[in-house]
């Protein structure tokens, strides 16, 4: 991890702020105690990781829709890119994209804790 996410770790992340901007009317950043207030939706979910893991996991965090409403996408958006602290395989920042349309789907949330790891395994097992 990148040394920015390894200093907001030691400070249990109580300077991190998820920035939202682009193409919306409503650009924002919001504190993990800002995302905390919106409502709290918890699924458990399987994830197939790039880095070759799969697991199940009950997690909690704001459904990705409510976050949409906030920030009011123009109406040519069709596509969010979602960056990650972690480095990508070839240098630089790893980010990985979604449609709009999948983001705003029942059950796709913006995780921000993990409740519970009900199984882990590698992939290739």
């Amino acid at each position: 991890m990148s040394e920015e996410w390894k200093a907001l770790s030691d400070n249990r992340f109580k300077d991190y702020k998820l920035k939202v901007g682009g193409l919306v009317e409503n650009p924002v950043e919001l504190s993990v105690d800002d995302l905390r207030a919106l409502n709290k939706e918890e699924n458990i979910t399987m994830h197939h990781c790039i880095q070759g893991w799969s697991g199940i996991a009950e997690c909690g965090g704001i459904p990705i829709k409510a976050l949409v409403e906030l920030v009011k996408p123009h109406a040519s958006v069709t596509t969010v890119v979602f960056y990650s602290f972690g480095e990508g395989l070839y240098g630089g920042t790893y980010y990985d994209t979604h449609t709009l349309e999948n983001c705003l789907k029942p059950g796709s949330i913006l995780t921000y804790e993990m409740i519970h790891n009900h199984y882990t395994m590698p992939l290739n097992s």
